[in-house]
């Protein structure tokens, strides 16, 4: 299995139609879509995501950022607490052993953070800072996200493994 962001788009729209009732919501609501996505990362060499428990860490970092409906957070914060939340998420998350060619044998692997938080709090702050419709937002958002993703190395001993 791989990263699928349409499935994480397709999470994001029929969430702006829904209309969470409040802000714990959206980010309950938002962490489940990028905790389904992300539990089909994989790498080149056979390993698997075990994401167990993660969800909610990036939940509480989200309901934070997002603020109360009185005082709704602004879209840097918002953005800022997507990166961090997407930092706890991958950082030390365990992956299944994958095949490690030199020396051929198997070893479990563990993420590092995402390459990409810089690029990703730019462009959510930009998203959340403009006018768009409901699919336009939802593909903006995930495209943001998978692009940051996908900058997620996983290390087996001595090598790197991108998840894909």
């Amino acid at each position: 299995m791989s990263l699928s962001k349409s499935g994480m788009k397709s999470d994001f729209e029929a969430l702006q139609d829904s209309k969470p009732k409040d802000t714990a919501e959206l980010a309950k609501k938002w962490a489940a879509a990028y905790d389904s996505y992300a539990s089909g990362a994989s790498t080149g060499n056979g390993g698997s995501v075990i994401n167990a428990g993660k969800k909610s860490g990036l939940e509480s970092t989200l309901k934070g950022a997002l603020g109360t409906p009185e005082t709704p957070g602004i879209p840097a914060k918002v953005a800022a607490g997507w990166a961090t939340g997407l930092l706890a998420y991958w950082g030390g998350t365990p992956f299944t052993p994958g095949s490690v060619p030199m020396p051929p044998f198997q070893l479990p692997g563990v993420a590092a953070p995402p390459l990409g938080l810089g690029a990703l709090v730019p462009a959510l702050t930009a998203l959340y800072s403009k006018e768009n419709t409901a699919s336009g937002f939802a593909d903006e958002q995930a495209s943001a996200l998978d692009d940051c993703t996908k900058t997620v190395l996983v290390l087996f001993g001595p090598v790197p493994q991108p998840v894909s």
